[in-house]
């Protein structure tokens, strides 16, 4: 992983440390990247889900650990990283994103209504 202004470089242990809030920075630099929330960033979430969705096991299990770590350090390696200043995080407000808000409400439920499937075996 190199930084894209002076391109010393960043070890793929900070990277993993980027949200949509925080972000690192570059030690020789001082310039401080983010990320966007991108087509990456989904598929990375995809692929995170397929052994607990597909193989049905569990989150401490040895082989999704290993596989977790491997994603993790390809997600690490592939990212771009964006300057602070130009990461787009959109604020979602009741006053002009009300259908917005009711769909992340849909998604969070199901979320929690499949997690409570997956665990609870039902």
């Amino acid at each position: 992983m190199q930084c894209p202004k002076c391109n010393a470089s960043i070890l793929p242990f900070k990277v993993w440390l980027i949200s949509r809030w925080s972000h690192i920075k570059c030690d020789k630099c001082s310039v401080e990247f983010g990320r966007n929330l991108d087509a990456q960033t989904w598929i990375i979430a995809a692929v995170f889900a397929i052994p607990l969705f597909v193989l049905r096991i569990s989150l401490f299990h040895p082989f999704y650990l290993a596989w977790a770590f491997v994603v993790m350090f390809i997600d690490a390696y592939t990212i771009k990283l964006i300057p602070k200043e130009e990461v787009k995080i959109e604020k979602i407000t009741a006053k002009g994103n009300l259908k917005a808000i009711f769909i992340g409400i849909g998604i969070a439920l199901a979320i929690i209504i499949l997690f409570a499937v997956i665990f609870c075996r039902l």
